[in-house]
Formats: C-alpha cells, structure tokens, sequence
C-alpha cells in the first residue's frame, strides 16, 4: 500500500493478514453411561477443541431423543472459544425407564458444519437374586437324619429331600402331624379322666 502526504513524500507501507475457516475438533462423539439407576443422574464430559486460528462460537442447538424415558443435559451449552483452545462440556444423563435409552447433541460452530454427540444408557432398577443352598456340614447332616428317623418320613418324600428338591417347609408339615395328633390323643385322654364337680352317687337327691 502507498502513503503520500500533501506536500511531501510517498511512502510504501507491507500490509499482512491471515484469514480461514472455522475448524473444531470433539474429542469424543459417543458418551456410553452403561446401566444407569433410573432415579440417578450420571455425568460424563466431552471436550470441543478449536484447531483454527481465530475465535470461534459453539452453540448446542438440539437434543434429539429426549423423550419421557430419557433426559439429556448439556452445561455449558454455549460459548466461545479461543484460537487453540479447549472448551469441556458437561452432560447429565438420566434413564427414567428401566430400558436401553439414547440421545443424541447437535453441536453447531460458527459456518462449520454441525456435529453429532450420541448419549447412550441402560436404565435399570435395583434388584437382589439369591438362593439359599443346604449347608453341606456334617453336623446338619447327622441332625437331618436324626429328625428322619424320629419322624416316619415317606420313601419318595426322602429321595426328593435327598435330592434337594423338597423344601424346608416339607419337612416342618411332617414334623407338625405327629406332635398334632399326640397332643390330641393326650387332650382326649385328659377329658374322659377328669371329673368336673361333686360325683353322683346312687340316692343321692338332687337340690
């Protein structure tokens, strides 16, 4: 470029410049949260670097697949970021069903083109399964068979416990029936020794 002055000399001034696109970068494009209580909030991060050479604004536009199964929350979801900078983002992510859920962040920089970030989760509720296997020791053993021998257990019913299929409850039934049914020949014997009052004897008047 040239200077020149009223009434003097001319002067050739560089100019320079530098000019370009806005470029960004996502570290990651996919958050998996893996199984997720459906009453708790999980959070995971992804970061947008900014590989050009002049500032540059982001803006998350969209949440798609938000749905009543599943909510999304991305902080900050708009800003700026310098020539070589990072910015992080945080996502809370929450499974309101306890199902395979999914969302997905639209990512908007300046005149870029968009990009996508996949939130993905499986919603689950808590739950406990156990089992409670026979206790293997001798000393059980030796008393199991001591309670068959007291009480008549039938030959199929004692292969079944054998085999672990018949249950505790099995073997309180046939414990139960025999103390039943002596306290019911005790009570009956009670009855017909008990004399209720005086005796009446023959002449005796009655008042």
């Amino acid at each position: 470029a040239l200077c020149a002055i009223n009434g003097g000399p001319v002067y050739a001034l560089p100019l320079t410049g530098e000019s370009g696109a806005a470029a960004f970068r996502l570290n990651r494009t996919v958050l998996d949260f893996g199984p997720v209580a459906f009453d708790r909030v999980e959070e995971d991060s992804f970061t947008i670097e900014n590989t050009g050479t002049a500032p540059l604004s982001f803006e998350i536009t969209a949440v798609r697949g938000q749905s009543i199964a599943v909510a999304v929350l991305p902080s900050p979801h708009r800003g700026t970021v310098s020539a070589g900078a990072r910015q992080s983002i945080n996502v809370k992510f929450l499974a309101r069903a306890p199902q395979p859920v999914s969302a997905t962040l639209t990512v908007a920089v300046d005149n870029a083109d968009p990009a996508d970030v996949v939130c993905l989760g499986h919603g689950i509720f808590p739950q406990v399964v156990f089992s409670l296997p026979r206790d293997p020791r001798k000393e059980y053993t030796a008393l199991r068979n001591e309670v068959e021998e007291c009480v008549p257990v039938p030959p199929r019913a004692r292969h079944a416990d054998r085999s672990g299929v018949r249950s505790q409850g099995s073997v309180a039934r046939s414990i139960a029936r025999p103390v039943s049914r002596a306290r019911t020949q005790r009570r009956a014997s009670l009855v017909s020794t008990t004399t209720y009052g005086p005796a009446v004897r023959e002449g005796d008047t009655l008042s």
